[in-house]
């Protein structure tokens, strides 16, 4: 009988299908890979990069337990490349969602005005996601995350489909900036901030402020000027 290639042998298993999500372990088991592979092929090099969104929620905020990716960000785009090679090249890849680490971050930043200091805010801000000798993720600066947070919620609350995860993120986000600052944030100011905060109007400000009021009791954002 002619040997079939195409048969499973009696042990065999299909291989396991294709996360579509990333956990927490995933992330840090990502992390852990590209800085060892930093290490092996870019030896003596530091690097650093601002990761946003889902990440931030999974590791810090811990509103849900996973991700579909990790969206980074990096001022110099030869670091950037190297990073992404190295994500390319974890085995783990192959069982992670496809584009499991990703620079979609970058299109934002260079396509909107404001955003010009986001990776120099996000350092300086100090909120280590992951950190080893030669490889370190920072929290994209909380200001930044705050303003998009609220506008991807309210676009969805105007659109009938409401995305409870960036509102939860949004208010954490916004009680972390209050307790740090000890007052409300203020509309006015909020307005300087990066891309969406110039574009924040009162129904926005309304919008997460009744949603900060459920979780804490009290609004979260002084609103000057209200129409």
């Amino acid at each position: 009988m002619p040997f079939n290639v195409f048969k499973r042998g009696p042990h065999s298993q299909p291989p396991p299908p294709r996360k579509t999500t990333l956990e927490v372990s995933d992330i840090l088991q990502g992390f852990d890979f590209i800085s060892r592979w930093l290490h092996e092929y870019r030896p003596g090099k530091e690097f650093r990069i601002v990761v946003s969104g889902g990440t931030c929620s999974v590791l810090l905020l811990r509103n849900r337990t996973s991700t579909r990716d990790i969206d980074i960000y990096c001022d110099d785009a030869i670091q950037l490349q190297d990073v992404l090679a190295a994500g390319r090249a974890c085995p783990n890849s192959v069982h992670w969602p496809v584009n499991w680490i990703n620079a979609e971050m970058v299109a934002y930043v260079l396509n909107n005005e404001g955003c010009e200091r986001l990776f120099q805010n996000s350092v300086a801000q100090g909120i280590m996601m992951y950190s080893s000798a030669n490889f370190k993720a920072y929290g994209a600066d909380w200001r930044f995350q705050l303003v998009g947070k609220i506008r991807r919620a309210y676009d969805a609350y105007l659109d009938h489909e409401p995305s409870p995860k960036d509102l939860y993120d949004a208010v954490d986000i916004l009680h972390i900036l209050n307790v740090k600052d000890g007052r409300n944030q203020r509309s006015s100011e909020m307005k300087k901030w990066y891309y969406y905060g110039y574009r924040m109007g009162p129904r926005e400000v309304e919008y997460i402020n009744e949603a900060y009021w459920q979780k804490f009791g009290r609004t979260g954002i002084d609103e000057e000027g209200k129409r």
